[in-house]
């Protein structure tokens, strides 16, 4: 009898500290995962910031300030705007991966809530299923406030490559 008791307590314990391990993965989850939300916007909202500026910068302050007919001025805003095309294009790559690694710890914590036999609270959006209309998905349901600041981020990049390449063409102009 005295057995039979020890091996129960045994198991006892042991799932005991395993649901104490999953409660601390799953507060460790969750509070990474806040802090990888905080940084998947503060980075990209940043870059934009810098890249009203740079447009400021080569638009504005440099024509004002130089004679706008001059090969140093245009050279210097086809800089600028590389600069800030680059600048942007890597803060969308950056807002690619946080959110792609994201994604697998949103799915780490689903599988966390499943073994603790929580109801899960943190369904990807993409699995998520409309309760309208049998299920169906509409386009303003699958769109995120994520891809569009990702597409956001794109956007700007293209501008600042059509604005660097029209900028290259006329100071390449100016030597022929």
């Amino acid at each position: 009898m005295a057995t039979d008791w020890n091996t129960n307590y045994h198991i006892l314990l042991e799932q005991y500290i395993a649901s104490q391990n999953l409660t601390e993965q799953y507060k460790a989850a969750q509070e990474y995962q806040r802090k990888q939300l905080e940084l998947f916007w503060q980075e990209p909202s940043v870059i934009i910031a810098i890249a009203g500026a740079v447009v400021v910068a080569a638009y504005s302050y440099i024509t004002n300030t130089m004679a706008s007919t001059s090969a140093l001025d245009q050279g210097l805003r086809t800089f600028l705007v590389i600069f800030g095309a680059l600048m942007s294009w890597t803060s969308a790559q950056t807002a690619i991966k946080h959110r792609f690694y994201r994604m697998i710890l949103l799915k780490e914590i689903e599988d966390i809530e499943e073994k603790m036999g929580l109801k899960q609270i943190h369904v990807i959006r993409e699995k998520r299923k409309s309760p309208r209309d049998n299920g169906k998905i509409y386009i303003w349901e699958k769109l995120s406030a994520e891809k569009l600041l990702i597409a956001s981020l794109l956007f700007i990049t293209i501008g600042f490559a059509v604005l660097g390449a029209y900028n290259a063409i006329l100071l390449i102009s100016r030597f022929i």
